[in-house]
C-alpha cells in the first residue's frame, strides 16, 4: 500500500513539473472587445487567422486563448452589425498579452436619390407616396429604350405594345385599359401627353425616369388613375459632349445612337 501510495503522489507531482514546463513555453491572450461608450461586446467571434483557433466573447465582453506558442499572430474580430477587425499581436512564452478592441458599427448609408415627382424636389426615401426612379446609368442598364421597356423598372408595373409597336399599354396593379386614352399619365419634362400615339417611341440622354404607382389625379390631373411616368432628360451645360452606341440582337436586330449636346451661346443658350 505504501508503494502504492508513492507511486500515486510521484505521478502527481510529475504531471504538475510537465505542467509548468509546458505553462513556460507558452502564452496566452488575454482581451475585451467593446463597443463605443465602453459597453462589452457579447458573442463576437475571435479566430486567429489561418487557424481553426478561437473563441468568443463573454458575458462582459472577454476572451481568453491559452498555451499559444511564442511568436506573432494576427486575430481577426467579427461580429453581425460590427465591421471585421484584424489586432496583430505578440505572444511571449509564460506571459498573457492583454489585448483591447473597440469594434464599430457597420452602417450603411444609401445614398439619396433627389426626385421631383411631387412637383418639388424631394429624396426618395423620403417621399410619402410610392415611388420607384432609375437613373442614367439604370435605363442603360436595364435597356430602356422606349415607353414599352418602363415596366421593368418596378414590380406590379408593366407596359408593353400590341405588337406593331404603335399602341402602347400600361397595366398598374393588375388596372389596364385597352383604349387610347391611356390609365397612367406619362409626362416628359413636365410636358404631358394625354393619348397612347403621342408616347415616346425612343428614350435618349435620359437623367432618370420616375414611376409612381396609385392614383395621382391630386397632382397630375387627368388620365392618371393608375399612376404616372415621370421622364426627366438630361440638362444641357456649356460644355461640349456626346456619345455614340451600338448594339445587336436577336433576329439580326442591330442600332446605332449617337447625341452631342454644345452650348450655342455661352453661358446663355445650350442645347
Amino acid at each position: 500500500m505504501k508503494i502504492f501510495l508513492t507511486n500515486k503522489w510521484l505521478f502527481y507531482g510529475l504531471l504538475l513539473i510537465a505542467t509548468n514546463v509546458d505553462a513556460q513555453d507558452t502564452g496566452n491572450i488575454s482581451g475585451s472587445v467593446l463597443v463605443e461608450g465602453g459597453y462589452p461586446l457579447i458573442a463576437a467571434n475571435i479566430v486567429i487567422e489561418g487557424t481553426n483557433i478561437g473563441t468568443s466573447t463573454n458575458g462582459q465582453g472577454q476572451f481568453y486563448i491559452t498555451n499559444l506558442a511564442p511568436g506573432d499572430y494576427t486575430l481577426v474580430i467579427s461580429a453581425i452589425g460590427f465591421l471585421t477587425k484584424e489586432e496583430n499581436v505578440n505572444v511571449l512564452a509564460g506571459e498573457t498579452t492583454i489585448l483591447n478592441v473597440i469594434s464599430e458599427e457597420n452602417t450603411l448609408e444609401l445614398k439619396n436619390i433627389i426626385v421631383t415627382a411631387e412637383k418639388r424636389e424631394d429624396v426618395l426615401q423620403k417621399a410619402p407616396i410610392s415611388i420607384s426612379s432609375v437613373d442614367a446609368e439604370k435605363v442603360s442598364g436595364l435597356q430602356i429604350s422606349n415607353i414599352n421597356e418602363v415596366g421593368r423598372i418596378t414590380p406590379n408595373f408593366r407596359t408593353f405594345d400590341d405588337g406593331g409597336a404603335s399602341f402602347p399599354l400600361v397595366s398598374v396593379r393588375g388596372i389596364i385599359t385597352i383604349d387610347v386614352t391611356p390609365i397612367v399619365g406619362v409626362y416628359v419634362d413636365d410636358v404631358p401627353l394625354f393619348n397612347v400615339s403621342s408616347f415616346p417611341s425612343y428614350f435618349g440622354d435620359i437623367e432618370r425616369i420616375e414611376v409612381l404607382k396609385g392614383p395621382q389625379g391630386t397632382l397630375y390631373g387627368r388620365n392618371s388613375i393608375g399612376g404616372v411616368i415621370n421622364v426627366i432628360s438630361k440638362i444641357p451645360t456649356n460644355l461640349t459632349k456626346g456619345y455614340v452606341s451600338t448594339g445587336y440582337g436577336n433576329f439580326n436586330q442591330y442600332n446605332i445612337e449617337a447625341g452631342i449636346s454644345a452650348p450655342i451661346v455661352k453661358n446663355k443658350l445650350f442645347t
